[in-house]
Order: C-alpha cells, then structure tokens, then sequence
C-alpha cells in the first residue's frame, strides 16, 4: 500500500511540474506595440542582413528624466537576469603580468599543408594484433 501512495506521489508531483513549465509559457510577456515606437523608416535601418531586427537594449530616460541603464530597463528580461550577478573586477596585476613586454602583436605563420599520396590499393590499416599469453 505504501509502495502505491508513494508512486502515486511521485507521478503527480512530475505531472504538476510539467504543467507548471506549460505555464511559464504562457506567462512570458509577448511583444507588445506601444504608440511611442520607432517609426518603419527608422526601424529599417536596425534590421540585420538575415532580415530580422535584433533586441535593442538601451538605456532611457523616463518622463521625470532620470536616466536609467539596462539593469532597470522594463523590456529586456535578459539584461535584468545577467545585472543579477555581481562580478568581481578583474585583477590588474595579473593583466600586466600576461602583457607583452615589447608591445609587438604576435601574427600566426602560415603552415605548409603536404598532401600525402597514398596508393590506390591501400585501405586503412588497424594496429597489429598483440599476442599475449598469459
């Protein structure tokens, strides 16, 4: 009997989750058109060469005039969930330590590619057979 209850449990928990992720779905904010957007023309120069228009994150001022960055941006979920972490800075001194001395740009050689013939009749070939006798 207990086996049951707990089966029955376990199902049913895994079942409330799946509808839960169904949910978030549908509460996502879809886009929404404003009366304030860009004008076609305007927009038409933002568009990528695949044709689609990327997600502008900008910082903008609000009618009393503060001005706020992305961190509190109200369209721009992903901004708000990458201001969630609180880096460090990076460490200078380990910076300076990896810098060139000499200030030059190191510039990569070109290698050879040797195209190597093989003879037609030749496959590929497995590493031989070791013997051990034990």
């Amino acid at each position: 009997m207990r086996k049951t209850i707990s089966r029955t449990f376990q199902w049913s928990a895994r079942i409330l989750c799946a509808v839960a992720l169904l949910f978030v779905g549908f509460a996502h904010q879809p886009v929404v058109a404003t009366a304030d957007e860009i004008s076609p023309l305007e927009l038409a120069q933002y568009r990528l060469p695949d044709g689609s228009l990327p997600i502008l994150c900008v910082t903008y001022k609000d009618a009393d005039g503060k001005v706020h960055g992305k961190a509190y941006a109200p369209g721009c979920e992903a901004c708000r969930i990458a201001s969630a972490a609180l880096l460090p800075a990076p460490p200078t001194e380990v910076c300076e330590r990896l810098a060139s001395p000499r200030g030059e740009t190191v510039v990569a050689r070109s290698e050879a590619f040797h195209r190597q013939l093989y003879p037609p009749n030749t496959g590929p070939r497995a590493p031989p057979i070791l013997d051990i006798v034990g």
